[in-house]
């Protein structure tokens, strides 16, 4: 399986990891974090969608998700995020959480 994810995603992923409250949690300093990044950027699947969506009104920042989803062919979406979840599966791609893909991902190794 890849990981597939887009820059918008990638810059929303630097804006969590440096907030405050989320940075004193992991510990890391900003080079650490940029690290991070980096090796993600290197590891996943980067799409540039095409198409620009409007599902999720309630924070049209989830519509990245969905997004990158769609433009990578993904098996799944992987989100912890409410208005995602309560989507439940997008263009028969299914959104799961990170707890329910970890479940998924070992029960392929078996």
């Amino acid at each position: 399986m890849d990981l597939v994810t887009s820059a918008p995603l990638l810059r929303e992923l630097d804006d969590v990891l440096g907030r405050p409250r989320i940075a004193e949690c992991l510990g890391w300093r900003p080079e650490e974090r940029a690290s991070f990044i980096a090796a993600l950027t290197d590891f996943a699947v980067i799409v540039a969608p095409k198409e620009k969506l409007q599902v999720v009104k309630a924070d049209p920042t989830d519509n990245r998700v969905l997004e990158a989803a769609v433009a990578g062919g993904a098996d799944y979406a992987v989100s912890g995020d409410r208005h995602l979840r309560e989507l439940g599966s997008y263009e028969g791609i299914p959104i799961v959480t990170p707890a329910r893909f970890a479940a998924i991902l070992a029960a392929s190794q078996r």
